[in-house]
């Protein structure tokens, strides 16, 4: 009876497939502030449930200008959790795009859910003019 809890979490928490899954995430970012440079750190995230977020792309820094700027990144995640719908995918954002120019924080929750055992490319057009606090977005998601 002992193992039975842990089994029962390592049901939950366990990958549901074993091969790899491709992200891809094109994305155009803007700050449409009279600035000539912005500093920006975005990182992509799928969410779970019952465990921890996983990371699918690593932490991306940059100080660009002037807008837009285009750009591609790339992830991979061997599976979900099981009886998971689908990849739910979210960007954890570093930027100082704000009147002040002092840098905040922000979070987007996509609401379409990548399909599990398929590539997934997901669209999305970055404003981060003073872009802070948790957000669930539409986002393009094709493949």
């Amino acid at each position: 009876m002992e193992g039975v809890i842990p089994l029962i979490i390592w049901l939950f928490t366990a990958p549901y497939q074993s091969n790899l899954d491709h992200f891809v995430f094109d994305i155009p970012i803007t700050c449409r502030l009279p600035v000539d440079r912005f500093t920006y750190k975005i990182q992509f995230f799928e969410n779970d449930v019952f465990s921890n977020r996983d990371v699918l792309t690593r932490a991306f820094n940059e100080t660009i200008g002037p807008m837009p700027v285009y750009r591609k990144f790339v992830g991979q995640l061997g599976g979900d959790e099981i009886f998971s719908a689908g990849y739910s995918i979210s960007a954890d954002i570093e930027h100082d795009c704000t009147n002040d120019r002092k840098p905040v924080k922000a979070r987007i929750i996509f609401k379409q859910l990548c399909r599990l055992g398929k590539w997934c490319n997901l669209a999305y057009d970055l404003n981060l003019t003073n872009l802070k606090g948790f957000h669930k977005q539409d986002a393009v998601i094709t493949k």
